[in-house]
């Protein structure tokens, strides 16, 4: 969603980040001490029901829930966009169909293999950000772009005020949307009290670092926000730092990390949430089974995975 954000904010990604992530941190320390509370599968579902009231508590159930189940759909459409622009004529609804299979069968399969399937990925995210970071700032430096390395991305003076911090930063946070899935991981983690809300702000402050560092050289390749497009911008800028081929490379690596990663996560988080809600009893009960061999709510997972491919 670089794109969109660089429109949005007149060419200022990274401060818009920097913004969202001082503001989502508030949410972050939340989870962190809650999670340290109530060392349970239920996330906010279980801090509002035992903390509040059972019945606001299921109500705050169904609002994160709708947060599950939407955002894997959003993401589905932005991996069938990038598998169409990958491979051109191949139909969008073959990526959607393979992404949901597959990730579904890794979410029954057990937290082992997510876990396994999530550090590759990462690895290849990391190497693939340090590599157009890499390019982007020799493309600056040699005289492509902006030509050198500005705070015009950081800050412009005059052109930051409370519209520009409401419209941009309301973009940015869906790129921060995830973190929070963790705290649903709380039974099949080790000391889940103390380990759960360290991983929470450890990834938070870990994609803080990684968005405002790849932003702010893309918007130093292409500095004229007139230029970006809103879906591509991204891959634009890493076709005219490395070219094609550093564009595939990008295209790919973003096509696995959201069809894969972020899709996976987002349907383990919400499947570990009905499981909390079915075994209350607050929604049926079968919700709660578990699987007899991979001990994994298995039910959900399916119901999620149909509930994805129908949106």
């Amino acid at each position: 969603i670089y794109g969109e954000i660089q429109i949005a904010s007149g060419g200022m990604t990274p401060l818009v980040y920097i913004v969202g992530f001082v503001a989502i941190s508030f949410t972050a320390m939340s989870y962190m001490r809650m999670s340290k509370r109530f060392p349970i599968a239920g996330s906010v579902y279980s801090y509002v029901q035992r903390g509040i009231n059972p019945h606001v508590g299921f109500m705050a159930g169904w609002l994160i829930l709708l947060d599950y189940v939407f955002v894997p759909s959003l993401l589905l459409v932005m991996v069938a966009n990038w598998g169409v622009a990958l491979v051109p004529g191949s139909p969008w609804y073959l990526w959607v169909v393979v992404f949901v299979v597959f990730n579904t069968f890794v979410n029954i399969r057990g937290i082992s293999m997510t876990k396994g399937v999530d550090w590759v990925i990462f690895v290849v995210e990391i190497l693939a950000v340090i590599a157009f970071i890499a390019i982007g700032t020799t493309f600056v430096l040699g005289g492509g772009g902006a030509g050198e390395l500005t705070l015009d991305p950081i800050y412009q003076p005059g052109k930051v005020d409370l519209h520009f911090i409401a419209t941009a930063v309301s973009i940015a946070c869906l790129s921060f949307l995830g973190f929070d899935g963790m705290s649903t991981l709380a039974e099949e983690t080790v000391k889940p009290e103390k380990t759960i809300g360290k991983g929470i702000i450890i990834a938070l402050c870990i994609m803080v670092v990684v968005f405002v560092a790849q932003t702010y050289v893309a918007a130093l390749i292409q500095p004229d926000v007139s230029q970006v497009d809103a879906e591509m911008g991204f891959f634009d800028a890493a076709l005219l730092a490395g070219g094609p081929v550093l564009q595939k490379v990008l295209l790919v690596v973003n096509i696995v990390a959201v069809g894969i990663a972020n899709i996976m996560n987002a349907q383990l988080a919400s499947s570990r949430l009905l499981y909390s809600m079915g075994r209350d009893g607050v929604i049926p009960r079968i919700f709660g089974k578990v699987h007899p061999k991979f001990r994994t709510p298995w039910i959900a997972s399916i119901a999620l995975g149909c509930v994805s491919l129908i949106l």
